[in-house]
């Protein structure tokens, strides 16, 4: 059941940064930073791709906790740790 959890919120995160900054998800490493590294500026993030995981999972993630995620990585762990809750 967990697997099964993990694989979908990684690929719910996954899709919405492909929709978000239009860049193949198979390109997209765990380490890269979403600011930095794949180049999403912060009005996309914060209207877009925040937006598109919260409404896809049915969660709803404080902003405090947002700013503390800069990886993809970083970004599955707090959606799962939500999502688990």
């Amino acid at each position: 059941m967990r697997e099964h959890i993990d694989k979908w919120v990684r690929d719910v995160v996954l899709e919405a940064l492909e929709d978000t900054i239009c860049i193949s998800k198979d390109s997209i490493a765990m380490q890269h930073d979403i600011l930095r590294d794949l180049k999403m500026n912060s009005d996309d993030a914060s209207f877009e791709f925040i937006p598109s995981i919260e409404r896809r999972l049915d969660i709803d993630i404080p902003e405090s906790e947002w700013l503390k995620a800069t990886t993809v990585g970083e970004v599955i762990e707090l959606v799962k740790k939500y999502k688990m809750t």
